[in-house]
């Protein structure tokens, strides 16, 4: 998960660019607990990139709209919403082999 990586950099190492894609902040019992091993440092998170972005959908069977919100007010941002894409995998649809918005994104960042 891109908040993990972000929390263990070290601060002499920046990113232009972070972007989660249906992400979360806490175990649902998925079995990677070991990710929230310990408390994500949000204030270094925010300096670690340039930018962060965080793609969600409203219709995504894992992802509340509640972990969405919560990831955004700790990272003082807005989230990208593309609806109608569910969890943005091959389960959501055969279109997700491939992802153009999200190039687009990466390309104008």
């Amino acid at each position: 998960m891109v908040f993990g990586v972000l929390h263990k950099l070290p601060p002499e190492k920046k990113i232009n660019l972070a972007i989660s894609v249906a992400g979360f902040y806490r175990d649902e019992d998925w079995g990677c607990s070991e990710l929230f091993s310990e408390p994500y440092d949000w204030p270094k998170i925010k300096q670690q990139a340039k930018k962060i972005s965080i793609i969600w959908s409203p219709d995504d069977p894992y992802i509340s709209k509640e972990q969405t919100d919560y990831l955004c007010s700790q990272l003082n941002i807005n989230p990208l919403i593309f609806p109608n894409k569910k969890h943005f995998n091959l389960e959501a649809g055969q279109e997700f082999k491939q992802f153009p918005e999200l190039v687009e994104i990466i390309k104008k960042s």
